[in-house]
């Protein structure tokens, strides 16, 4: 049989090689970012299963010595070395117990410290996600379907807010199935069908928004034809008028209403004024052209540019909302 105090000391060397590895991931943790908390918690369970192994041989090393202290009692040299083992029994007896507090101490740390993350994250992706919910009623309040202006407002309006509602979906489905109560289970099979639902009701208003768009946008050309016409057809008026317009008098009346708050003409013959008034009568008709073309492609460009971006974010959102679905299987599923 060996020495019970080699055995011991060897024991104790192990020990002291867990207990600075211990330290040496404590240090690590003070570091250490929220997503290594679950693989410090593996390497702690590792070292106190292995400080458990040497506990149990450690155990059959001290029946042995205690053995053989009863058998040799009575020798002074025997006695001496049985009062050494039970001194080195002693200082690792206490070296255990400080690793197992240790051990313990921060696997519990660690565990509540991810249970009151888990809550925080999943409390405030339920709440997010009821923020959403009464904004998205709140947007169908009143209801004008047919209406394209009102339809294409909600569907942008829907958009911006699909951030939101993706990011407050991953909070609620963070770390999975972990520390989940029956209940919230159910809710989560069918928060992932509704991911689904959502999903394909974004990719359904991509033909909806093209659609609008184009109505839109042949109402406001049509709007802005019309606007057109009303003006040149006022000028024309005005222009019946000039060329009824026989005295001086006549002349100058039309002149101001067209000119407003203009000083009065300085031609003191009829016709030099009327020739005054058809070019000016011209000029208006060319500005005004000019004036409904560009209004006519600037309304033109915004609408399309929002179209498409509208339309890029429906599918983006359809398409995160369709892979949500199709990575929470375990929620469908358990």
């Amino acid at each position: 049989m060996d020495d019970p105090n080699q055995q011991l000391e060897v024991a104790q060397k192990h020990i002291e090689q867990v207990l600075k590895q211990v330290d040496l991931r404590i240090l690590e943790l003070e570091k250490a970012s929220e997503s290594q908390w679950t693989e410090f918690r593996s390497t702690l369970m590792a070292l106190k299963t292995s400080l458990q192994e040497t506990q149990g041989h450690i155990q059959n090393e001290i029946d042995v010595a205690i053995g053989k202290l009863k058998g040799d009692l009575n020798q002074v040299g025997d006695l001496q070395q049985s009062q050494e083992i039970l001194r080195l029994l002693k200082t690792w007896q206490q070296d255990k117990d400080d690793l197992h507090d240790t051990i313990n101490n921060y696997i519990g740390l660690s565990e509540t410290t991810e249970r009151s993350y888990l809550f925080m994250f999943r409390v405030v992706g339920y709440g997010l996600l009821l923020l959403g919910l009464f904004e998205t009623v709140n947007l169908f309040i009143p209801l004008k379907f047919l209406n394209p202006n009102w339809e294409i407002q909600i569907i942008a309006a829907l958009v911006q807010r699909a951030a939101v509602l993706l990011l407050g979906v991953m909070l609620v489905f963070y770390k999975g199935i972990n520390y989940r109560q029956p209940l919230e289970k159910k809710l989560l099979k069918i928060l992932s069908y509704t991911c689904l639902l959502v999903g394909v009701g974004f990719l359904l208003l991509v033909p909806l928004l093209i659609r609008d768009t184009l109505r839109i946008d042949t109402y406001d050309i049509a709007q802005v034809n019309y606007q057109l016409t009303e003006k040149i057809s006022q000028l024309q008026q005005v222009e019946e008028q000039v060329k009824q317009a026989n005295s001086l008098k006549d002349v100058s009346v039309i002149f101001n209403r067209l000119k407003g708050q203009a000083p009065p003409p300085q031609i003191q013959d009829s016709q030099q004024l009327k020739k005054q008034l058809f070019t000016d009568i011209i000029q208006v008709k060319t500005k005004l052209k000019q004036q409904a073309e560009e209004t006519r492609a600037n309304q033109h460009f915004t609408l399309v540019k929002n179209s498409i971006q509208w339309t890029l974010s429906a599918m983006v959102a359809s398409f995160l909302f369709i892979w949500i679905w199709r990575n929470t299987r375990w929620a469908r599923f358990r």
